[in-house]
């Protein structure tokens, strides 16, 4: 074999010849033969050997692919892509304790066979000693399937993983809400200017439309009125779609909560009710008013604007009330929230500080400096918080004044309190004790804040238990009131209806008929208002009550009008029809109570929720026991039960073992679900996994496809707990007018099935182009169009 650099022996056997050479450059070579004469062939052909660059691996961290905070169950969902052109030989999850931690390694399932590889990896750290406020960084790095000049090595982006602690999780929430509150706010006071603006242009048009009566001169509206109803209805469409934003504002809220904080479930529940509130509040009814508004001004007929403009004030009318329950309902909950979180916020200094007392008292009296400055660092943090509780106590103090039946006194006796036994100042003593090297005295000390945290934060307890239980009394007396009069004037229009049928008699008669149908309105009028400021108070007051109490208002309005013209007979369908009503209200209200009093808490939920997630984080370590497994060879192709060790066997048997003991859980827990009418949807498709996993272990495989079974299994078990928070978020959005699109933000990022898809494309057009079916120059801008796919923005 001649080339252009160098010539080759070939080895000589039979008809055949073989040798191998190192190719760096492209070549062109021919072979020569020789027989056992010597004579050589004549003109012998050229072949080339063409040198395929070995590229650089890839690799990029998709999911998250940001920085984030970790979640109340431990568990980080990472989506990994790598790839390379000759294969990938392993790749690592490399993390650290952020700021001088000890970097460490974990292996993750790579394939030396394919060239693109996507793995989806469900990371436990609750192992890592992890404690609020926290910063872990971490990365991914691979290695290639170079085996000439040595594995290359890549490594992704760094992100960063915060484990927020319960201050930054409520103070954040509060931040949201107060903003919220003070939009609504703006809401109202525009609403008010708008209604003084619309009632102008009304008494405006009156003057016309009577002028054209006398004159019969069409006089149509002037080109600044014009300008201020589009700008009054611009400034609507602005404000529902605010309030929409609003809605998705406060179901991230609930989503980061939810991960955060599984004891606030309660809470949860109410901000889902104030979303579907935020939602209604622009109803159908009002944009519909918005679009005859604008045809009526189109055709310049007076009588129609007027009529359309009235309509459109009554629904404004109806959307500021609307409006106006929602900033109550706000308010109420954020005061519930901020009670909620100075109870959490207590229980964690209290456990905080526990712990630290504990570290504290297992030292000895004169520890290294490290050490020392180490818990009284600890301790000065606890001192801060301790003071930041204090002043959340004064606010929400404040706060509850704005409210009745709230438990304003004991919260600020508690607030009192902290301020005279000085806690802050006796933890700052403690913590200069501790540089000090006196544990001993440290430790006492901190067993004395331990004890006023352990009562402060009992008596917070009782506060918010002794809230919740008023605020139920107080609205439970209200719908039984309102229940009551309701009977009481349904009984009174079936007396009067009979009276209304009695054969017609004198004039006076019919007159005292009217007046006795207007005393009932009346009535039903102020139960209607005393409904409304019930409404303010809880969720349980539905929108349908307010709407059966309209009809009977209307129906009672109508049989009073027809009573004053001597319709007896329409009068009395009339009164019918506001009996119905009424008795339709009632019903309603006992619905509400009995809502109300099966509603309790969330506990039944919040312990399917705790199941869910103490079976997914052990599925987590059964997950990672298996890629351990792999990632050392065992069981890797299937291998024979007679070739395993004794000690491999039995490993095996145990990894079975837990995951029939997961499946009999899920099992059980299925059961349960089916009580509770579906919560959870159905979990068989991830019972019949684990069934094939037991399967697969005692068989002995443990390979990429069993891995890959293993984290689906994962992610539906984490994905029916955050299921359960769902079901009472798909709501459609109200049917609304046609819009420009322009300015909306990009949709999210596409379904997994897709990115599937996309990723057997990619890897069909980068064989393509190895194969020779696309010229070998594209193939660069082949990788840079898909890398740009994945490094495309994603919504947070």
């Amino acid at each position: 074999m001649v080339g252009q650099d160098n010539t080759l022996s070939l080895k000589v056997s039979d008809r055949q010849a073989n040798g191998a050479i190192s190719i760096k450059t492209d070549q062109i070579y021919r072979i020569i033969l020789r027989n056992q004469e010597g004579r050589a062939n004549i003109d012998p052909p050229q072949y080339r050997i063409t040198v395929l660059p070995d590229r650089m691996p890839d690799v990029r961290i998709v999911s998250p692919g940001k920085d984030s905070y970790l979640t109340e169950n431990m568990l980080v969902s990472l989506l990994i892509s790598a790839t390379d052109d000759f294969g990938i030989s392993s790749m690592n999850l490399v993390y650290q304790k952020t700021p001088d931690g000890e970097i460490q390694r974990k292996a993750l399932p790579a394939d030396k066979k394919v060239t693109t590889l996507t793995v989806h990896y469900v990371w436990d750290v609750s192992n890592l000693g992890l404690i609020p406020e926290d910063v872990m960084s971490y990365y991914v790095e691979l290695f290639d399937n170079d085996t000439v000049s040595g594995p290359k090595r890549v490594v992704s982006q760094t992100f960063t993983l915060r484990f927020p602690s319960i201050s930054e999780i409520y103070d954040q929430l509060n931040s949201t809400q107060d903003q919220q509150v003070a939009d609504i706010e703006d809401m109202l006071k525009n609403q008010e200017e708008a209604q003084k603006r619309l009632e102008e242009l009304n008494r405006d048009l009156e003057q016309k439309q009577r002028q054209e009566e006398l004159t019969g001169e069409k006089e149509a509206l002037s080109w600044e009125q014009k300008k201020d109803l589009e700008s009054l209805m611009d400034t609507q469409e602005k404000m529902a779609d605010d309030l929409m934003k609003a809605a998705d504002a406060m179901e991230q809220a609930m989503e980061q909560l939810e991960q955060q904080d599984m004891q606030s479930m309660e809470l949860i529940e109410k901000m889902n009710q104030l979303r579907q509130l935020f939602q209604e509040i622009a109803t159908p009814e009002l944009l519909k008013a918005m679009q005859e508004l604008k045809q009526a001004m189109n055709e310049l007929d007076n009588r129609m604007i007027k009529e359309s403009l009235e309509n459109y004030e009554m629904e404004q009318e109806a959307f500021m009330k609307r409006l106006e329950r929602t900033l109550a309902m706000l308010k109420r909950m954020r005061t519930e929230q901020q009670m909620m979180a100075a109870v959490r916020k207590s229980e964690d200094l209290l456990e905080r500080q526990e712990e630290l007392q504990y570290a504290t008292q297992n030292q000895k009296q004169d520890p290294a400096q490290g050490t020392r400055e180490s818990l009284a660092g600890k301790q000065q943090n606890l001192k801060q918080d301790t003071e930041s509780l204090q002043q959340d106590l004064e606010k929400l103090a404040q706060s509850m004044e704005e409210h009745e039946n709230m438990p304003t006194d004991d919260i600020r006796n508690a607030a009192e309190s902290m301020e005279q036994r000085n806690l802050p100042q006796q933890m700052e003593r403690i913590s200069q004790q501790m540089m000090n090297g006196q544990m001993s005295q440290a430790s006492q000390g901190q067993q004395q804040a331990a004890q006023q945290l352990s009562n402060l934060s009992q008596q917070l307890r009782q506060a918010q238990e002794q809230m919740q239980n008023e605020q139920m009394q107080e609205v439970a007396a209200e719908i039984r009131r309102a229940m009551h009069q309701l009977v009481e004037l349904s009984q009174n229009q079936e007396s009067l209806n009979g009276r209304t049928n009695q054969p017609a008699g004198r004039d006076s008669r019919m007159q005292d008929l009217s007046e006795d149908q207007q005393s009932l309105m009346k009535g039903a009028s102020q139960v209607a208002d005393q409904l409304v400021s019930t409404s303010q108070k809880s969720f349980f007051i539905s929108p349908e009550i307010g709407q059966a109490l309209g009809e009977t208002l209307n129906r009672m309005q109508s049989a009073g009008n027809d009573l004053a013209e001597r319709n007896r007979g329409t009068a009395s369908q009339q009164q019918m029809e506001a009996m119905e009503a009424l008795n339709q209200t009632v019903l309603s209200l006992q619905q509400a109570m009995n809502n109300m009093n099966a509603s309790g808490s969330a506990s039944g939920m919040m312990e399917m929720m705790q199941q869910l997630q103490s079976m997914a984080q052990q599925q987590a370590g059964l997950n990672e026991q298996m890629n351990q497994m792999m990632s050392e060879g065992q069981g890797q192709g299937g291998q024979s039960r007679e070739k395993m060790s004794l000690e491999q066997r039995a490993k095996m048997a145990r990894l079975a073992a837990k995951q029939e003991a997961l499946r009999k859980s899920l099992e059980q827990l299925q059961r349960e679900q089916n009580q509770h009418g579906q919560l959870l949807g159905r979990l068989d498709e991830v019972e019949r996994e684990m069934e094939e996993t037991i399967k697969a272990l005692q068989q002995n495989q443990v390979n990429p496809q069993l891995m890959e079974r293993q984290q689906r299994i994962l992610s539906r078990l984490l994905d029916a707990s955050r299921s359960m928070r769902e079901r009472d978020r798909n709501n459609k959005r109200k049917a609304m007018p046609g819009e420009n699109l322009t300015g909306r933000p990009s949709p999210g990022p596409l379904p997994g099935e897709l990115m599937e898809f996309d990723r057997t494309l990619r890897d069909d057009i980068l064989r393509s182009v190895r194969d020779g079916t696309y010229p070998q120059e594209y193939e660069e801008l082949i990788r840079a169009y898909f890398r740009a796919l994945s490094d495309a923005p994603r919504e947070n």
